[in-house]
């Protein structure tokens, strides 16, 4: 589908290479700019609410003679790829030629959800959060897993970004590594890909943008009866991939206000939290020092934990000032 707007003798034209695509599938983005001086600058950011960029722009450049007139042409183009399925429209952009500006018109692209995990597909992310609801400051943790019936390898791994939490990377190896695992009696090799702790620093409905994966997959070979390269060494030497993009689903998180009355040596610390205290031995002569030592650990925001001051006994406290000031 092409759209061209005329402005002074300038052609503008926006393209995509296909109207229908799956959710896993990239989308071909061209911005022409027929007999331009310059090479024209786009305002892309307004397709970012519903297009992932995975590359671009690439510029070209092409002049042609027709019955003896010269006609150039300037053009960047994108691949991209679809956050979410249905009805997707690529916005009217902006393109700034000199002085002057230039506004394409909307391009709409079908976006086909493709195979879900209800019909078994063969590779999928699957984004896990231990909740959906916590309360300001209170640690969600998120765990992005990879699922695969073929053979592939991992080309390259977009982290999620996210607005309003802060984020604690929690994964323990920087390998992938897979293991057996069986869903529904369907065999699946299973992944770790990453692994992090939430923290929610504003109220409301939060989202955590999907993963994005690139992957060669192992394609499937024709065999033919017969002839050398049946063999299994060669069909190992001469395996196709094809690349292909995977994409985890956003995830919706609620943030809770804290208690209309928190205690008031409240200091923001949310989660399960154990304390201990000990001291190195339990029988002193007068004026001999002890070590007191606490211990707090859990699961939370444990940087926000106040200890606040301990009540030492007063016979006590009067012996640690007075040491104090022999020192």
């Amino acid at each position: 589908m092409m759209i061209a707007m005329l402005w002074s003798q300038v052609t503008v034209i926006a393209s995509v290479d296909v109207n229908g695509i799956s959710i896993n599938e990239t989308l071909g983005f061209k911005i022409i700019a027929v007999n331009a001086d310059g090479t024209p600058n786009v305002d892309i950011s307004p397709i970012l609410n519903d297009f992932k960029i995975v590359s671009g722009p690439a510029q070209q450049t092409n002049v042609q003679w027709v019955n003896g007139a010269m006609t150039s042409s300037r053009s960047l183009s994108w691949t991209l790829l679809s956050k979410k399925g249905g009805k997707v429209n690529i916005p009217s952009l902006n393109v700034t030629i000199g002085k002057n500006i230039y506004r394409t018109n909307p391009i709409g692209v079908l976006v086909q959800k493709g195979a879900g995990r209800s019909q078994m597909a063969n590779l999928f992310i699957e984004a896990k959060p231990d909740k959906e609801q916590a309360y300001l400051g209170e640690q969600v943790t998120i765990t992005y897993r990879l699922f695969t019936r073929v053979n592939l390898s991992i080309e390259n791994i977009e982290y999620p970004k996210s607005v309003g939490f802060w984020n604690e990377d929690l994964r323990v190896a920087q390998t992938v590594r897979f293991r057996d695992i069986e869903i529904q009696g369907v065999g699946y090799k299973v992944a770790t890909l990453y692994k992090a702790a939430m923290f929610p620093t504003q109220m409301g409905d939060l989202s955590i943008d999907p993963m994005t994966v690139i992957c060669n997959v192992e394609k499937p070979r024709k065999r033919r009866s017969g002839g050398t390269f049946d063999d299994p060494f060669f069909n190992s030497m001469f395996r196709e991939t094809q690349r292909q993009f995977l994409q985890s689903d956003s995830i919706k998180i609620q943030v809770l206000p804290y208690p209309e009355k928190p205690p008031s040596e409240f200091a923001g610390a949310v989660g399960q939290f154990n304390i201990e205290a000990w001291v190195d031995t339990s029988n002193v002569n007068v004026n001999e020092a002890i070590t007191f030592k606490v211990k707090l650990s859990g699961t939370g925001n444990i940087n926000q934990f106040n200890l606040g001051d301990f009540p030492f006994p007063q016979n006590m406290l009067q012996q640690l000032n007075q040491h104090t000031l022999n020192q």
